[in-house]
C-alpha cells in the first residue's frame, strides 16, 4: 500500500469517526422518566453503530449533569468492565418512581392544566402501567376533565381511544377565542355554526337557531340524530323548551317555512296591507322599510316602488314634510 492509499484510509477512518460524533446527540437527562431517556440514548447509539460498553459509558458521563454523576461516581472510579450497564441500572433504580408512588400520583396528583385531554390520558396511562384497568383509568381521567367536557363524555359508550379524540375536539372548540366572542359578534357565531354543520345539507343554522328540513318522520328522526351527535361532539346544547319538532310548517327568521318553500308571515302581511297611507316623508320611509323585507314576494317591486322612492330624493332621515300624492303614485 503506497502513501496515498494510507492517507486515503486514514481520512476515511477520521470521517467515519466524525460521522459517529455528529450522529450521537444525547438529550439532557430526564429525571422524571429515566426509562424513556435511556430508550432515546440507545436509539442514538444504534444509529451510530456504537456497541462498545466503554464508548457508551463515555458518552453517558459526558452528557450527565454533575448532580446526576454523583449517583454513579463509585462506578466511574471502579474497575467494573461493564460500566455503562451498571450506570444505567443505578440511574433507573434511583430515579424511576416506585409502583406505589406512581399509583398515588395517578389517583391524586395530575390535573389537566395546559394539557389536552389526550395528553392527560397518555400521562395517566404511563403512570398506571398494567396495574389499573381501563374502566378505572377512564373514571380517573374523566374526573379531571372540565364539566363541559365530562358531562358529554360520561354518557358515551365509545372506547377510551375514541373518547379521547372526541374530548380533544370539544376541548379545542371550548378553548377557541371564537366561542367567547360569539355572543358579541353575530357573524362569528354564524361562521362557527356553519363550520360545525358543514356537509349537512338538511340543516340550516343561523345564529342560535337551527332549521332541519326532512321529507318524512323517519328521515327527520335520522336527521335529528345526526344533528344531536354533531352538537354533542362540539359540546353544544339546545334549549328544549324553545325547540319545536315534527311540524309541517314553522316560523323561521321572519318567514313561514313549509314543504311549499318560504312565504311571508300572514300577520306581517296584514300589518303592511292595513298600514295607513303615509302622510310625511318619514312615514313613507318606514313603510318602504317594512315592505322591503318581503320584497322578493312582490311582483315588479322595483318598478312599482320607483315613484315612491322618488319622493325620498333629497329628504332628511326624519323629514316631517307632508307628501303631495299624485294619482299615479297612489296606485
Amino acid at each position: 500500500m503506497d502513501e496515498n492509499d494510507k492517507m486515503a484510509v486514514a481520512t476515511s477512518n477520521e470521517q467515519k469517526f466524525e460521522a459517529n460524533k455528529v450522529r450521537v446527540k444525547i438529550p439532557p437527562f430526564w429525571e422524571e422518566k429515566p426509562e424513556i431517556w435511556f430508550f432515546q440514548v440507545e436509539a442514538q447509539f444504534s444509529i451510530a453503530n456504537i456497541n462498545q460498553d466503554e464508548t457508551k459509558f463515555n458518552y453517558l458521563v459526558a452528557q450527565l449533569d454533575p448532580k446526576f454523576i454523583e449517583n454513579i461516581w463509585d462506578i466511574i472510579q471502579s474497575d467494573e468492565k461493564k460500566k455503562y450497564s451498571c450506570a444505567k441500572s443505578r440511574l433507573l433504580s434511583t430515579f424511576k418512581e416506585s409502583e406505589e408512588k406512581s399509583i398515588k400520583k395517578l389517583l391524586t396528583g395530575i390535573s389537566l392544566g395546559d394539557m389536552k385531554p389526550s395528553q392527560l390520558l397518555r400521562k395517566r396511562k404511563s403512570l398506571a402501567g398494567d396495574n389499573i384497568t381501563e374502566k378505572v383509568l377512564r373514571t380517573l381521567w374523566l374526573d379531571k376533565l372540565p364539566d363541559s367536557i365530562k358531562n358529554i363524555l360520561v354518557v358515551s359508550s365509545k372506547n377510551l381511544e375514541n373518547l379521547c379524540v372526541m374530548a380533544d375536539k370539544i376541548f379545542e372548540i371550548n378553548s377557541s377565542p371564537e366561542i367567547y366572542s360569539a355572543d358579541a359578534d353575530s357573524s362569528a357565531m354564524k361562521n362557527i355554526l356553519e363550520k360545525f354543520f358543514r356537509g349537512l345539507d338538511f340543516a340550516f343554522p343561523y345564529l342560535d337557531d337551527i332549521l332541519i328540513a326532512s321529507t318524512n318522520e323517519l328521515q327527520q328522526e335520522n336527521h335529528l340524530k345526526i344533528v344531536f351527535e354533531r352538537l354533542n361532539t362540539y359540546g353544544l346544547k339546545i334549549n328544549i323548551s324553545k325547540s319545536v319538532f315534527g311540524v309541517e310548517e314553522i316560523e323561521f327568521l321572519g318567514y313561514l317555512i313549509s314543504n311549499e318553500g318560504s312565504n311571508p308571515l300572514p300577520e306581517k302581511v296584514n300589518t303592511i296591507t292595513n298600514y295607513k297611507k303615509p302622510e310625511t316623508l318619514h312615514d313613507l320611509r318606514i313603510f318602504l322599510g317594512m315592505i322591503n323585507f318581503y320584497r322578493r314576494y312582490l311582483k315588479d317591486a322595483a318598478k312599482n316602488q320607483a315613484l315612491l322612492h322618488d319622493y325620498l330624493k333629497g329628504a332628511k332621515k326624519r323629514d316631517k314634510r307632508k307628501i303631495q300624492w299624485t294619482e299615479e303614485a297612489e296606485k
